[in-house]
C-alpha cells in the first residue's frame, strides 16, 4: 500500500519527479535546490521506494513546509525503474523534469530551460552544461554535454545522438510531457536511460543552454558505484531482473536503439535512414576507443 501526503489543486507548468531509495545522506540539499528555483509554478512530487533510513522523515518534514511538495510512499522497493516511471505518470504539468535525490541545480535551472520550450517549439528536452561534484559538494570537474540536436531530419539527429551522447545528464532535463508520454520511458534494462534519449531525439529537437547549471554529483553510493556486478545494477532497475541472463550492455542498447527506431511512427525511409546511422556509429565508436582521449578532454578540470 503507498501513502502520499499534499495535493496542489491547479495544474502548474511543470512537475520534478524525484525518485528515491535509501536517501539521507544527500536528499535535503537536493530538495532545497529545487525548492529555491526562481521559477516557482511547479509541483514536486517525490516516490519514496520503500526506504528504511531516514528518508521517510525528512520527505515528510519538506512536504509540511512547502504545499509544492507532494510525497509518495511505498512499502517495498519495486525497483528504480519502477519509481521513475511512476512519477511520469503521476505528473500534471507541461513540462517534466526527474531530479536525483543526490544532484543539485543552479536557481535558474528551470526559468531558463522553460524559455528555452517555449522559445524552441520544435524542441523536446531542454538541459545545461555540466558540473560534477564530489559527496562533500566539491566541485571537480565541468562536462560541456555538446548535444544540441536541432535539425530536422530524424536520422540526422539520430546521428548526432549516438555520436555524441556518453554521460546521460541530459534525461535529467525539462521535457515535454506530451513527448515523454509517448515514449516508453525507462527500461529494466542497462543503458534504458540512452534508449530512452533516443527515443525523443526521433520525436523533435534539444536545446542545450549556454550555462552551466546542473550539478552531478559522483560518490560511493551513486547506483553505478554501488552496484558493481551486472546481477545488482539489474536489480537497481528492477529487482525481478536479477538472475536474468546477462547481456552486453552496448550489444543489448543497440537492439533497443532498432526496436525505438521500428515501432516510431516515422516513415520507412526515416526508419532506414535512422537505422544506418546507427549501424555506422559502430564504426566510429571503435575509433573513437582506440582516441579516448577525445572524450576526457571535455571533462575539464577546475581551477
Amino acid at each position: 500500500m503507498s501513502t502520499q501526503h499534499n495535493r496542489c489543486s491547479d495544474a502548474p507548468r511543470v512537475t520534478i519527479g524525484l525518485p528515491v531509495y535509501n536517501g539521507e545522506d544527500f536528499l535535503a540539499a537536493a530538495l532545497e535546490s529545487l525548492l529555491e528555483q526562481s521559477f516557482t509554478d511547479f509541483e514536486l512530487i517525490i516516490s519514496d521506494n520503500g526506504s528504511d533510513d531516514s528518508t521517510q522523515a525528512i520527505c515528510e518534514k519538506f512536504a509540511a513546509e512547502d504545499r509544492r511538495v507532494i510525497y509518495l510512499r511505498e512499502q517495498i522497493n519495486r525497483g528504480a525503474a519502477w519509481n521513475y516511471n511512476r512519477l511520469v505518470e503521476r505528473a500534471r504539468g507541461e513540462f517534466f523534469k526527474w531530479a536525483a535525490h543526490d544532484d543539485l541545480c543552479s536557481p535558474g535551472y528551470l526559468e531558463q530551460t522553460v524559455a528555452a520550450l517555449d522559445e524552441n517549439r520544435d524542441a523536446v528536452l531542454a538541459f545545461s552544461h555540466s558540473i560534477f561534484i564530489d559527496a562533500e559538494g566539491r566541485e571537480v570537474g565541468l562536462y560541456y554535454d555538446r548535444l544540441d540536436i536541432n535539425h530536422h531530419k530524424p536520422h540526422r539527429r539520430m546521428k548526432r545522438l549516438v555520436r555524441t551522447l556518453h554521460f546521460c545528464n541530459s534525461v535529467f532535463g525539462l521535457i515535454r510531457l506530451s513527448a515523454l508520454k509517448k515514449t516508453h520511458l525507462i527500461g529494466t534494462h542497462l543503458s534504458s536511460d540512452k534508449t530512452l534519449l533516443t527515443e525523443l531525439a526521433l520525436l523533435g529537437h534539444f536545446h542545450q543552454v549556454e550555462d552551466f547549471l546542473f550539478y552531478r554529483r559522483q560518490h560511493e553510493k551513486m547506483s553505478v558505484a554501488a552496484n558493481r556486478k551486472a546481477s545488482d545494477l539489474r536489480a537497481w532497475f528492477d529487482p525481478a531482473e536479477r538472475d536474468v541472463r546477462d547481456y552486453k550492455v552496448k550489444g543489448r542498447l543497440r537492439r533497443e536503439q532498432y526496436r525505438v527506431i521500428w515501432r516510431s511512427d516515422l516513415t520507412l525511409t526515416d526508419k532506414l535512414l535512422c537505422s544506418t546511422s546507427t549501424c555506422v556509429d559502430r564504426f566510429y565508436r571503435k575509433w573513437f576507443k582506440r582516441n579516448f582521449h577525445a572524450d576526457f578532454q571535455r571533462l575539464l578540470p577546475v581551477e
